[in-house]
């Protein structure tokens, strides 16, 4: 930072302070920024890691020139594709390739005394990859944060030594007696941050990856009779069992010369559907979770503000915490994969079928990106920026996190 101006150090820092990242991403980098000072200290390796790869290129473009952006975006990018979880070979030799012209724009802006063995090493690490595989199985990070669990057992400071070996022998005593303990919580058995508990006995992916939400709900209220229509219509539609149902009422509308044959979202495929499941299920065609879906849900309707599905951490954005998990970025259909849709979370549902099944769409705010310029910009870095101001026209406000 001392190559920026007062001005600038302000509003890098003054970036960092508002930066709000997704949870478990990286530590909280504003408790480290002082704006009034324009100081960033308390750093850790990691944290240098995150804001190379990650925040950096966004913070400093049109804060220093043209050269300095292109040089440290360029290293940033080079990191970030060396630490790909399924590295190729031929992405490897183009980073080992472009390293060395990386370094010599970096030397075209950049004091001699910045230039020490650290900043050479990256000539070695494409290589490295090669011949050791992912760079992230051999990083310093899990050694870290180890030594800060040893040095947590210190309780005195006059012998640290003896103290940390007192404390580690403690708790390996305490973990070999955990062994035997039968239903008692432990640290071996508890429940994790982020468990969802979702996989369940049904058959259907949509019943058996649902999630599990956090916090408690409204108290549950009714829809209005085109919103839960719709989100009806939509578990129907994007569930991969009731794909072959979907296009065997397309085939049938065709054939009648319906003139909405390119339409799945009527009412009259709900209702030839559960016509049709109701007979396969009288054959023994169809189990209870067929029977389940053309029943629909329960009509009172419960709230949630988070939701964990996967490991991962949904959150709405009326929720006002340091982390965000409320941005959505959904590809297009098969029939325009290149397509892409931002969207923000504004609601988590909760549809409850017979049987104590259960399905989350999410209900968000999509954003209108179809036009470059107006709803969307990508700079000349590959940046994407989004115009949060167009409103997409959509009757179709749900997603799943499958998608």
């Amino acid at each position: 930072m001392l190559a920026l101006f007062p001005e600038e150090k302000f509003k890098l820092c003054d970036f960092l302070d508002d930066l709000k990242v997704l949870d478990a991403f990286s530590s909280n980098i504003s408790r480290c920024v002082n704006v009034c000072e324009k100081m960033i200290h308390g750093l850790k390796y990691h944290d240098h890691h995150v804001l190379l790869i990650d925040i950096l290129p966004v913070a400093i473009c049109g804060l220093l020139p043209k050269e300095v952006c292109e040089s440290i975006i360029a290293s940033g990018k080079f990191f970030k594709n060396l630490y790909s979880k399924c590295p190729r070979i031929e992405d490897l030799d183009i980073l080992e390739s472009e390293i060395p012209i990386i370094l010599y724009k970096l030397e075209m802006v950049f004091p001699p005394a910045f230039f020490d063995v650290m900043i050479h090493l990256p000539i070695h690490l494409a290589r490295e990859a090669k011949l050791g595989g992912p760079v992230q199985y051999r990083n310093m990070y899990p050694f870290e944060r180890y030594l800060r669990e040893l040095k947590a057992y210190n309780r005195n400071k006059g012998r640290p030594e003896g103290s940390i070996a007192i404390g580690y022998l403690v708790e390996e005593s305490l973990t070999f007696c955990s062994q035997y303990l039968k239903n008692i919580s432990t640290k071996f058995n508890k429940s994790t941050r982020k468990d969802d508990e979702s996989v369940s006995n049904s058959e259907m992916s949509f019943f058996k990856y649902s999630g599990q939400t956090k916090g408690a709900s409204d108290g549950g209220n009714m829809l209005p009779y085109d919103e839960f229509n719709q989100a009806c219509i939509y578990v129907l539609q994007n569930c991969d069992e009731i794909s072959q149902y979907c296009k065997e009422y397309m085939r049938l509308i065709e054939v009648e010369g319906s003139t909405r044959a390119h339409r799945v979202n009527e009412n009259g495929f709900i209702d030839w559907f559960r016509a049709r499941i109701f007979v396969l299920f009288s054959q023994g065609h169809a189990n209870d979770e067929h029977k389940s879906l053309v029943v629909g849900p329960e009509p009172l309707i419960h709230r949630y503000s988070t939701c964990m599905i996967n490991g991962v951490r949904f959150q709405t954005k009326e929720l006002r915490i340091k982390t965000q998990n409320s941005r959505f970025l959904v590809r297009g259909d098969v029939s325009d994969p290149n397509k892409e849709y931002y969207g923000v979370l504004q609601d988590i549902y909760k549809l409850c079928y017979a049987g104590n099944r259960k399905v989350h769409p999410f209900k968000c705010h999509w954003w209108d990106v179809a036009h470059l310029k107006r709803g969307y910009n990508i700079d000349k870095y590959g940046f994407t920026s989004v115009n949060t101001h167009c409103v997409l026209n959509t009757n179709e406000p749900f997603v799943f996190v499958s998608q």
